[in-house]
């Protein structure tokens, strides 16, 4: 949905405008949705591969790390679409 908003009300091309702080909020949550993305395949990963078997201690690790990072990178991404939200 936010590819979407984004493609149809023309925000691609604020990063060319002159409110420098809305097109940097745009690139950092775009960035964070990225981390997110990457954090969630790692997760799934390790969950997958251990499906049916115990995971070791290092797995328990990255995978407890990587929800705990894919929920405060979501806290973060709240907290720019919020600053986003109150700049258009």
């Amino acid at each position: 949905s936010g590819t979407y908003l984004y493609m149809e009300y023309g925000l691609h091309n604020l990063w060319k405008g002159p409110n420098v702080d809305l097109s940097q909020y745009l690139y950092t949550k775009i960035t964070l949705v990225g981390m997110i993305i990457f954090a969630t395949v790692v997760h799934m990963y390790i969950s997958m591969s251990a499906h049916g078997r115990e995971r070791s201690q290092i797995e328990k690790v990255i995978s407890r790390g990587t929800s705990l990072g894919i929920f405060v990178l979501n806290l973060f991404i709240l907290y720019f679409a919020i600053q986003i939200r109150s700049i258009l």
